[in-house]
C-alpha cells in the first residue's frame, strides 16, 4: 500500500510545470505541443486585391538619389541592402549621450541610465 502511494507521488510530481523567480521547472513526461501546418496555398488564386499591394516607397534618401545621379542607373538591389545595412550598423556604434547638452548628461547618469 504505501509503495502504490510513493509511485502515485512520483508521478505527480512529474506531470507539473511552474516558474520560479530566476527559471522554469518543468517535469512533464509528455511531448511539447508542436503548431504543424498542414494547409498548403495556392499562389495562382492569390491576388493583390485580396491581400493588398506592399508599401511603394517613393521619397528615396539623398545618398541614393545621389548615387542614381553618379551612375545613370537605377540603384541595383544589392547596392540598396548595402547602403541600408550600413547605415542600420550606425545605429548600433554612434555614442547617442555625446551630442546631448551636458544637462541631460547628469539627469540620465543621476537616474541610472
Amino acid at each position: 500500500m504505501a509503495t502504490l502511494a510513493l509511485q502515485q507521488a512520483a508521478v505527480d510530481a512529474l506531470e507539473q510545470s511552474f516558474a520560479l523567480p530566476t527559471y522554469r521547472i518543468d517535469t512533464k513526461t509528455s511531448a511539447p505541443d508542436k503548431f504543424v501546418d498542414l494547409t498548403s496555398t495556392d499562389w495562382s488564386q492569390v491576388t493583390w486585391k485580396d491581400i493588398g499591394r506592399p508599401f511603394e516607397v517613393t521619397n528615396y534618401s539623398s545618398e541614393r538619389r545621389q548615387w542614381e545621379e553618379e551612375h545613370h542607373e537605377t540603384m541595383p538591389v544589392q547596392t540598396q541592402w548595402e547602403f541600408f545595412n550600413r547605415h542600420f550598423h550606425d545605429l548600433f556604434i554612434t555614442d547617442t549621450l555625446k551630442p546631448a547638452p551636458k544637462h541631460a548628461k547628469n539627469c540620465l547618469r543621476r537616474w541610472g541610465a
